[in-house]
């Protein structure tokens, strides 16, 4: 979600230094497949993009102009997904924030439907959906039960870099739209492990394992990094923070590297504390991590048997601008 694409791996150079992104699993796959250079989304938005994909249709005759909610009746409407699994016989599947309808016949993404609204087949024969970065911090736990990020989230309990308890999810509200440290974000209680982005690595893994065998199978992805809030655990910023980073086009100095403008206390893990906010070296932790859950899925495929029998996409829904011309 919102990956820039020259932040590929593949752009060693920029108008304004170099840049140097470490990403083994793009690089392979571009080395092994087909890299598109000149591809373009239909939207620069995020839902009506991913409306596009789902209903193979250009912007204007999706009926899905903007990110709000879906406001068509699509409910008779057919999508990729749905002629794959009926048409074609494939157990489909989708894991994370994939934008589409929240009321799915079979998976909505919410227990509650306050509004009534009608309910739609999108397709999936499996599904784990959950909501962006922002809407699992902010929205009311009540109107939005099921949904998976944050259920899981409020399920578990983490330490705090002072050996207290708290809930994970409250340590991820301080993190993305709190203050910080005061909230319950540190080094010890904001990890990968309950990461947006691992999440739905792991909930990838889920699906695959509970898919039937000796069918023919999709799955969609949905990673909701790197999209703003850009955030990053500690971990993650620590293996950025001795690189420079190439200033934004027509806009120098800002979204610099808040790791390198500041003295930070390390730990026994040698964790920078505590976890970092925007900079254009954190976006980039961000898809190096990214890089590495791909590689991790793509790794589970190859270890059950069916990689030789799978094609592997890579896509965004649109790009990012990172600060270029003031933006």
């Amino acid at each position: 979600d919102q990956w820039r694409p020259d932040w590929d791996g593949q752009h060693k150079d920029t108008r304004t230094g170099p840049l140097p992104l470490n990403m083994p699993f793009l690089d392979e796959m571009s080395r092994r497949g087909t890299h598109f250079t000149q591809a373009y989304v239909p939207s620069p938005f995020c839902g009506p993009s991913r409306a596009c994909l789902a209903f193979g249709k250009e912007y204007d005759e999706t009926g899905v102009m903007d990110n709000k909610r879906w406001s068509v009746d699509h409910t008779q409407w057919t999508t990729v997904y749905k002629l794959l699994r009926d048409d074609a016989n494939y157990h489909t599947m989708s894991c994370g924030k994939d934008d589409f309808y929240e009321w799915d016949y079979n998976f909505p993404k919410y227990a509650n439907n306050p509004n009534n609204m009608p309910v739609m087949d999108l397709g999936f024969s499996d599904a784990i959906r959950s909501d962006g970065k922002v809407r699992v911090a902010k929205d009311a736990d009540e109107l939005f039960k099921n949904e998976a990020y944050r259920t899981y989230l409020n399920g578990i309990t983490v330490k705090k870099d002072d050996g207290t308890d708290i809930n994970a999810r409250q340590a991820y509200k301080g993190c993305f739209i709190g203050k910080g440290a005061p909230d319950g974000c540190d080094a010890t209680s904001f990890q990968n492990e309950i990461y947006p982005d691992d999440f739905v690595r792991d909930k990838a893994i889920e699906l695959l394992h509970r898919k039937p065998a000796g069918k023919p199978w999709f799955m969609q992805v949905n990673f909701p990094g790197p999209h703003p809030p850009i955030v990053s655990t500690s971990r993650m910023a620590a293996s950025v923070m001795e690189r420079q980073w190439p200033d934004p086009i027509n806009n120098p100095g800002f979204m610099r590297c808040p790791q390198q403008t500041q003295k930070f206390k390390l730990n026994n893990q040698g964790q920078i504390l505590p976890p970092q906010i925007d900079g254009r070296c954190n976006y980039a932790a961000e898809l190096e991590n990214l890089d590495a859950l791909m590689f991790s899925i793509v790794k589970h495929v190859e270890e059950m048997g069916e990689l030789d029998n799978t094609i592997v996409i890579v896509a965004g829904d649109h790009g990012e601008k990172l600060g270029d011309n003031g933006a």
